[in-house]
């Protein structure tokens, strides 16, 4: 079965992936900052028993998209990204998570040539899936077929979804894709990781609640103030060796 077939049944967000045209020019993290952060994710990735869901919380303007944008490079570099998602609210797509659910699997098939047989079936047995609630498209468009991927059972691999500004999207959307993102505990084909960032609103904090045992956080407001002065200052050096660069190019 061709992933083209598949692709072209489901209805796709534009301009949601971190790699899209509308997030090209936005700013990823320089190479020497946020690397305390970074490592904790990859190592959270990473890890066998660690849980499914990593949520990276901040006020406005404490950076979450740069690190999203960062975070879901360095999982393409290593070829575990699975897919990624940037809410942004206003814009259609974008704003609403109607089509949350079937980019994230159109996404996934495109990556794994093998779901599209079982995502296929899914679409024929049940042509209007793609209208249906959330749940029932997170259990039949993405659990059931990676359920069905074969792989090493003692090692199984590792597939990460971005999920930036969680708190864009519709709140009653927001606070059930962290209920059914937490259902990906059960897999044993693959481990199957969202990170997730988003404002600390009240209903996503409850939502989180709910989930208890099953995500770690980072609040990047508390980061300590040394490894927030560490980044400034890579930053800063960074972009005066830039500056000087350029005027020696001109000189």
């Amino acid at each position: 079965i061709s992933q083209k077939l598949v692709l072209s049944k489901l209805p796709i967000a534009k301009d949601v992936a971190f790699n899209s045209y509308a997030e090209e020019h936005n700013p990823r993290c320089h190479p020497s900052t946020r690397t305390e952060l970074l490592l904790d994710i990859t190592r959270w990735a990473e890890d066998p028993c660690g849980q499914c869901i990593y949520w990276l919380n901040g006020m406005a303007g404490t950076g979450k998209s740069t690190i999203s944008r960062t975070v879901a490079q360095l999982f393409a570099d290593k070829k575990v990204l699975g897919a990624s998602f940037f809410f942004k609210k206003g814009e259609r797509d974008r704003g609403s998570a109607s089509c949350f659910f079937t980019t994230i699997a159109a996404q996934l098939v495109a990556k794994e040539t093998a779901l599209a047989a079982s995502v296929q079936a899914i679409i024929e047995a049940d042509p209007a899936i793609s209208g249906t609630a959330l749940k029932e498209q997170f259990e039949k468009l993405i659990l059931e077929p990676l359920r069905k991927l074969t792989g090493d059972p003692d090692n199984p691999r590792t597939i990460v979804v971005v999920v930036d500004a969680l708190d864009e999207c519709e709140e009653r959307d927001a606070v059930v894709i962290i209920s059914l993102l937490s259902q990906a505990k059960a897999l044993t084909s693959v481990k199957l990781r969202a990170f997730v960032t988003s404002r600390p609103e009240l209903p996503i904090r409850l939502g989180f609640n709910d989930i208890e045992g099953k995500y770690q956080d980072m609040v990047l407001h508390e980061i300590e103030e040394p490894v927030i002065k560490h980044d400034i200052t890579a930053f800063l050096e960074r972009s005066e060796e830039h500056t000087s660069e350029l005027q020696s190019h001109h000189d």
